[in-house]
């Protein structure tokens, strides 16, 4: 009888496998880890953790990387970390920037899904488990969805584009997407497989980072839901400073670019979209370089965009094959470049 009964175990382990349903998989396994990197937000972090800790989708992991706070927010994580076990608190030594504790949360999360808030911002309740649920229902990569930037004089819509991504490779269609990273959930198995990391400068790296994680995504979902409210510094931060700087602003733009299409270049993405390509960087950076930036810097600026672009996204191929209007912001980039 006893035979008898393994036989049957063993028989319906089999049907169970051959469906693909792994039924030895961790159960542990949270099924999204979302990562926190910390730094003086003393006024806005119980907002945020509020809004993170009283998901509806209890199956979370907390990971909240304080970068050397010298306000009270280190021991607002803590008290928080000492009433809910989901919490995974880190203190770093030195301070190295959101995107090195951004990093770190990577290495240690363990979720199913990743997902990336920033310490000032707030959620809506049910973040997590409706782009969890999109996310096994369409089986997909990436999850987007829709929020809000505000601050004490304005509320802004911030939409997700309601369609999916036709070219897993198409530079046209995530140049739509909004990219930022906080308005996503990713998989984490496809971040790890394709050795993907944020590169650890102070500012601007979440256009790099979309741009480096769109082509491995074999399927991109969108949730119009409005779920996301980012809050917009009004001049007091380190980022706001260092934007507002016009040539700081351009020459972080170039880097931007110059970083993505390495990316691009090295893993063969560049190849028929160099157009798009050439129209976005065109559309990115005209203004500043042409508009906005000192006179004294536009040659070796305008210089470094065309190099950037590289012969196999600038060509004569290339420009005939945009709009009149665009191909003129181009010709006035180049007629910088002589001195």
């Amino acid at each position: 009888m006893t035979k008898r009964i393994t036989s049957i175990f063993l028989l319906f382990m089999i049907f169970l496998f051959s469906l693909g349903i792994n039924v030895l998989a961790d159960s542990n396994q949270p099924k999204v880890s979302i990562i926190i990197p910390v730094y003086n937000v003393e006024p806005y972090l119980q907002e945020c953790m509020d809004s993170i800790v009283n998901q509806t989708l209890k199956d979370i992991e907390i990971i909240c990387i304080d970068d050397c706070s010298t306000d009270n927010s280190f021991n607002i994580l803590n008290e928080y970390a000492k009433s809910d076990n989901r919490i995974k608190l880190i203190k770093q030594t030195k301070n190295q920037g959101a995107y090195v504790a951004r990093n770190l949360g990577l290495k240690i999360a363990t979720g199913e899904y990743i997902g990336f808030v920033d310490p000032d911002d707030y959620i809506e309740p049910n973040t997590y488990e409706m782009s969890y649920v999109r996310a096994k229902k369409d089986n997909a990569d990436i999850v987007v969805f829709g929020g809000e930037s505000f601050s004490d004089n304005f509320v802004k819509p911030i939409d997700s584009i309601d369609a999916s991504f036709k070219n897993q490779k198409c530079f046209k269609e995530y140049s739509k997407a909004l990219l930022v990273i906080w308005n996503k959930i990713y998989k984490r198995d496809m971040l790890l497989d394709n050795n993907i990391w944020f590169r650890e400068e102070r500012y601007g790296m979440d256009t790099v980072f979309c741009f480096k994680v769109f082509p491995f995504a074999k399927n991109i979902s969108f949730l119009s839901n409005k779920l996301y409210h980012w809050r917009k510094q009004v001049g007091n931060s380190a980022s706001s400073t260092t934007w507002s700087n016009i040539n700081t602003h351009t020459q972080k733009k170039l880097d931007q670019l110059q970083y993505f299409l390495d990316d691009w270049r090295s893993s063969g993405f560049i190849k028929d979209n160099e157009v798009d390509l050439l129209r976005w960087a065109t559309w990115r950076l005209y203004d500043l370089l042409v508009n906005k930036l000192d006179p004294d810097l536009k040659c070796s600026y305008c210089k470094r965009f065309f190099d950037i672009l590289g012969n196999d996204v600038y060509s004569e191929k290339t420009l005939k094959q945009l709009p009149n209007y665009l191909q003129k912001k181009v010709q006035a980039i180049q007629n910088y470049t002589v001195v």
